[in-house]
């Protein structure tokens, strides 16, 4: 089977990750061939290229752009492709137009990793509910709930959840030795690092993180630092909230890191405040690095983060009860290390990347 990926975004995140590590692990089976195609500026081509992969870029890959379009569909042609999968909601409209204007007529599978509703107007519908469009793989059953009620065949929709690396993170004390985290931001041995990484984005909601801060620092005389590591267009409004609340000594702003598989591991506890998540990969990556975990419940958190088991969950935006879970796992270090215990038993069973290789091609041998 030929199969070819469409990725269209430049920046690197938990979608690119995905898109990198499934490439790789079809790659490593040799059960198929494969061609990814991405823009020619976009971090995924540029990390597939080192690998020497199978690649091809797109020169203009604006969704709507019919030059574009017809190239994807030559692509295709030209390396004889029996299925595209589409890794993000412009490489759909691609793959749906290339289908309907230009008489590609390829089977189509969808990856979707967000969890908030279809949108209500007649391209999606139209879209979504295509008859090339074989099968829609929901990240987290969250999703696939959300959306099951816009799709007409129900027997379209999947779920198979995203995958970390379990392998990916040095113990606490490797990661120490090879670089100190807390050193480096001029912190003593005995401060609790409590951080969060991800893309500053609005649905993170990193201003109710800062104000969840602030609640904790004035509960506790135990030293607590908090860190953000990630970097986006919400920024400036969470540096303003940091400065509003007189926080800067407490809160440090590390922008992109390329170093979190090191630094994960010395966070003593990770702190997710999204109002929405397909999945939570970071949240997953934590958990696979040892660290114990407090997270909303948005989206599909929940389904990795299991209350007072995996994790300790609260509603969207309560910072007391964040606070007041923060203040659990800072206080009893047994519990905490059970919390982290569990979960990273939970992410090596359910959650690695070799599982969701492994429920990606089943969908790909049902269609084929």
């Amino acid at each position: 089977m030929n199969i070819l990926h469409l990725s269209t975004p430049n920046t690197w995140r938990g979608g690119e990750q995905q898109v990198y590590w499934l490439f790789e692990g079809i790659e490593a089976q040799k059960t198929h061939d494969q061609v990814l195609v991405s823009p020619e500026n976009s971090e995924l081509l540029k990390k597939s290229n080192a690998k020497k992969w199978n690649t091809i870029a797109l020169k203009n890959s604006h969704h709507f752009n019919p030059f574009s379009i017809r190239t994807l569909v030559k692509i295709c042609r030209s390396n004889k492709i029996d299925l595209l999968h589409l890794h993000d909601a412009h490489a759909l409209n691609m793959g749906i137009l290339a289908n309907t204007l230009f008489g590609l007529q390829r089977p189509l599978v969808f990856t979707r990793r967000v969890d908030f509703p279809l949108k209500k107007n007649w391209f999606t519908r139209f879209k979504y509910n295509h008859s090339s469009l074989k099968k829609i793989i929901c990240v987290s059953s969250t999703i696939k709930d959300i959306i099951k009620n816009d799709i007409k065949e129900l027997n379209k929709i999947t779920s198979v959840h995203s995958g970390v690396d379990i392998h990916r993170f040095p113990s606490k004390q490797e990661a120490i030795e090879a670089y100190n985290f807390k050193k480096a931001l001029k912190l003593t041995s005995d401060t609790i690092l409590i951080g969060n990484a991800s893309a500053l984005s609005d649905h993170k909601d990193l201003i109710t993180f800062v104000k969840v801060a602030d609640h904790l620092l004035k509960q506790t005389d135990i030293p607590v630092h908090f860190v953000i590591m990630g970097e986006g267009k919400e920024r400036s409004a969470i540096e303003h909230q940091i400065h509003s609340m007189n926080l800067k000594k407490y809160i440090t702003l590390t922008g992109f890191r390329n170093d979190i598989n090191i630094v994960l591991p010395q966070l003593d506890i990770f702190l997710m405040t999204s109002v929405e998540e397909g999945l939570g990969t970071t949240v997953l990556d934590a958990m696979a690095a040892g660290v114990p975990v407090v997270s909303t419940n948005a989206g599909g958190l929940k389904e990795s983060v299991i209350h007072e088991k995996t994790g300790l969950l609260t509603n969207v935006k309560d910072v007391e009860l964040l606070s007041a879970h923060l203040l659990k796992l800072m206080t009893n270090k047994a519990y905490a290390e059970k919390i982290s215990t569990n979960a990273k038993k939970n992410v090596t069973q359910n959650f690695s990347k070799q599982n969701m290789v492994e429920g990606v091609l089943k969908v790909y041998d049902s269609i084929l």
